[in-house]
């Protein structure tokens, strides 16, 4: 059933993967109706790479699906991080219990976009930027800011929440401060 979810976008990202695994960069800019499209834009070639590398391993489709949904559990276990910085560990366990058994994400996790995983990094920039209230050291802005760009690699929804947590580390070290 997974394959039959957004199909025309799953075929746009695995011919991407092919032509970027021949090194064929010109038709992965060029896309669907050269000169015109600019799906390279609004698609980045972060989620391509991914899929075109293990593809080259031999992993087929369901094999890759295997690795999204694995890397894709992660997100229960930074959510768990994330609410026991925030709040505390009892808060941490309900946050990571509510989405381990979260139907949407072992459902979403499967299909063939980058939107899902997408948001495992962007989670482990929050759990980094809540850790500089403990531990302000530069490794842990530095790895939140690489963790925020390969979150935008894969999709670029994310582009503006550096601007956001810029701001958040402004009021954290204005109250350091005084």
């Amino acid at each position: 059933e997974m394959s039959s979810v957004q199909t025309v976008v799953t075929e746009n990202y695995l011919r991407d993967a092919a032509a970027l695994s021949r090194g064929d960069i010109a038709e992965f800019l060029g896309g669907d109706a050269p000169p015109v499209n600019a799906r390279v834009i609004d698609h980045p070639p972060g989620y391509p790479l991914l899929v075109g590398t293990f593809g080259s391993m031999g992993l087929g489709i369901d094999g890759w699906r295997m690795i999204q949904i694995a890397l894709n559990s992660l997100a229960a276990v930074l959510l768990f991080l994330i609410a026991s910085e925030a709040f505390n560990e009892a808060s941490g366990i309900v946050a990571g219990v509510l989405a381990a058994l979260s139907p949407q994400l072992a459902y979403h996790s499967g299909l063939l976009l980058p939107d899902e995983l997408s948001v495992v990094p962007i989670l482990l920039a929050v759990l980094l930027l809540l850790r500089t209230r403990h531990d302000p050291r530069l490794a842990n802005g530095v790895l939140c800011g690489v963790s925020i760009g390969l979150s935008c690699w894969l999709r670029s929804n994310a582009l503006l929440l550096p601007l956001f947590f810029g701001i958040r580390s402004e009021e954290h070290t204005s109250e350091l401060q005084s």
